[in-house]
């Protein structure tokens, strides 16, 4: 699969998880500093990782919501039950 196939299965995913309005908001505040970076998570993250078999959308939705300032005092709680 070539980049701009996974750039494009990324940005559709990413429009199904965060909403239209927040892709656009994203999209449209784009500069020369963060244009690649943009490109490069929409494609590697969005476009490789949630795109992969193997995990239901909710199963990847979880950790993401552990890197979020107010959930980090949680995040070591929940992994600990995680491997009890």
């Amino acid at each position: 699969m070539g980049e701009k196939h996974r750039y494009a299965d990324g940005l559709q995913v990413r429009r199904e998880v965060l909403g239209d309005a927040h892709v656009d908001r994203s999209l449209n505040a784009l500069t020369e500093f963060n244009s690649e970076f943009q490109e490069m998570i929409t494609r590697h993250a969005w476009g490789d990782i949630w795109t992969r078999p193997g995990l239901r959308r909710s199963s990847r939705l979880r950790p993401s919501t552990w890197c979020r300032p107010s959930c980090a005092m949680e995040a070591p709680f929940l992994l600990s039950g995680r491997f009890r």
